[in-house]
């Protein structure tokens, strides 16, 4: 599934919000995490991935519904 205009959007104005609150992350490297975040949101997906330090700054502006990798593997 591809981004569509408000993921690109709702993404950029993110990206704005983090840099501003938190200065340090002023890197193009969460863009595409929140494009991510973004679309996985809209569609109502539960995203599976094993970067928890940036989905836990991402979420603090989109609440994500994620999984980590080892959470699908049943013991």
């Amino acid at each position: 599934m591809a981004p569509v205009h408000t993921d690109w959007v709702r993404a950029g104005t993110v990206q704005s919000m983090i840099w501003d609150a938190l200065p340090g992350l002023r890197q193009r490297r969460l863009l595409n995490d929140l494009l991510i975040a973004c679309a996985s949101t809209r569609i109502g997906a539960i995203l599976v991935t094993d970067d928890e330090h940036d989905y836990r700054i991402i979420d603090r502006w989109i609440a994500t519904k994620r999984l980590r990798s080892a959470d699908l593997v049943e013991n």
